[in-house]
């Protein structure tokens, strides 16, 4: 799979695809310069093994050393979905993960951000185990045709000094402390869209979707990442 110069702050990133038109540097609607996603049904990268795993993707993954735990983090991304962006129910649609870790996805209409339990071990995402929290941030219909940003401010941690912000738009609406990783590995970030379990959509055809990216920052302050 082909390298692309890292965005700042993070170590490299590399394009997990099935086709050539899933991602590109590109304007967005507004005029913004970007990085362009499409998913179409059946995009399943094999070589990730997405095909047999019920799930399609056009994601961006970060390369280790990627984040290490016990030290404080503060990321950001802006997303832009377009104006006609389709109903994805029954299926959760990721807009930004950190791995196993946190999802951002659409899902009943709101665009939630997701926790996985760190006191369970996550062995295998196509047989998820219940999560620790999922908060709404903001429905799904207000993201359409414009830029959400996203600022993330986190110490991953197995401890209870382990912590987790978010702010949406400017205003926070996540704040957690305590464990919030199942294992000793850095957490690394993906972005893209990213939607499992496509058998749920029981024979119908998935939508194509297609999501613009920019401002992909990780940095030590929040001044270095919201720019």
């Amino acid at each position: 799979m082909p390298y692309y110069a890292c965005a700042a702050g993070f170590s490299s990133f590399q394009l997990q695809s099935a086709a050539p038109y899933a991602y590109s540097r590109s304007k967005a609607p507004d005029g913004t310069n970007a990085e362009r996603f499409e998913l179409r049904a059946g995009d399943c990268p094999k070589s990730i093994g997405d095909c047999r795993d019920d799930r399609e993707r056009a994601e961006r993954s970060e390369s280790l050393p990627a984040s290490s735990l016990n030290r404080e983090y503060w990321y950001h991304f802006s997303v832009f979905i377009p104006k006609d962006w389709p109903q994805t129910a029954p299926l959760n649609t990721k807009l930004g993960q950190f791995h196993q870790k946190v999802l951002f996805q659409i899902q009943d209409g709101q665009y939630i951000f997701e926790l996985s339990n760190p006191a369970a071990r996550q062995a295998n995402p196509m047989a998820p185990l219940r999560p620790l929290r999922q908060i709404a941030l903001l429905s799904a219909s207000s993201m359409n045709g414009r830029w959400t940003d996203v600022t993330v401010n986190a110490k991953w941690s197995q401890s209870n000094d382990g912590f987790i912000q978010v702010w949406v738009n400017g205003a926070q609406k996540v704040s957690l402390r305590g464990p919030n990783v199942d294992r000793k590995a850095a957490v690394y970030f993906k972005y893209g869209i990213y939607r499992s379990f496509v058998s749920r959509a029981k024979g119908k055809s998935l939508p194509t979707l297609v999501a613009w990216y920019r401002d992909i920052y990780r940095g030590s302050s929040r001044e270095s990442v919201e720019k």
